[in-house]
């Protein structure tokens, strides 16, 4: 597997799991990958403005009402990164949107620690990226920030730091409206456990093997900048560990 596209499995676990029942995900999922291409430069605010101005809307929606567009953004240690996928509800496919659907921006949000109020307007070129590939209004936008953050977040006057960031991470999607908005309980902060389950989920829906016998399922090992995650299901549940359950 690609890890480029291993980088995607939390939107597409996310997405798995606020969209589609159980029955619905087991399906094996259908999917281009895309480079990490440099994203735009032209001016967010701009493009933003033009979106407000428009009339009709600039964005118009050349989706059916089966197909279900969302955003997946990765906030780690070292980076940021948005995917675009289209889920087909009468189909039950996933499919990124267009030939060039991922993007990456650097530093992680982590870097802003002593300037929280930037974090937010660090994300803009992959949101204004997001703008160019057509998509509908009103496009939800799924964002988990990782270890990069978690680390961050020891002791209390770094808790502060931390949730200015959230805070300007959260703040900065009304430059983007009507054309996204978060999707219900994001952005948020993710747990390590959540980030092992998550990349877990994501792994075998891609392989076909979720809904299946547990033996049929494949484990994952997630290494990233600043955090790894081995994530499997135990024969016997009871030798591991209760602090890695």
């Amino acid at each position: 597997m690609k890890p480029k596209f291993a980088r995607c499995f939390f939107s597409i676990a996310v997405f798995g799991l606020y969209v589609c029942p159980v029955s619905v995900c087991v399906k094996p999922v259908s999917i281009k990958h895309a480079p990490h291409d440099s994203v735009p430069t032209n001016s967010p605010n701009e493009r933003a403005n033009r979106i407000q101005e428009a009339s009709p809307p600039l964005l118009k929606p050349k989706w059916n009402a089966s197909q279900k567009v969302f955003l997946g953004m990765d906030c780690g240690s070292s980076g940021s990164r948005l995917c675009a996928y289209v889920y087909d509800n009468e189909t039950k496919v996933l499919n990124a949107i267009g030939s060039d659907n991922c993007f990456h921006v650097r530093p992680g949000l982590s870097a802003f620690a002593n300037s929280p109020e930037n974090a937010g307007p660090s994300l803009q070129p992959l949101l204004e990226a997001a703008l160019n590939l057509s998509i509908p209004l009103d496009t939800e936008v799924f964002l988990g920030a990782t270890a990069g953050l978690r680390a961050l977040s020891v002791g209390r006057a770094n808790i502060y730091k931390v949730d200015r960031i959230m805070r300007s991470v959260r703040d900065i999607i009304t430059h983007y409206k009507p054309a996204l908005k978060w999707a219900e309980g994001y952005p948020r902060l993710l747990t390590g456990n959540e980030e092992g389950v998550f990349g877990w989920i994501a792994a075998n829906y891609v392989l076909g093997r979720l809904g299946k016998a547990a033996t049929d399922s494949m484990g994952v090992l997630d290494m990233g900048g600043s955090s790894t995650q081995v994530t499997f299901v135990a024969a016997d549940p009871t030798v591991v560990p209760a602090g890695f359950r």
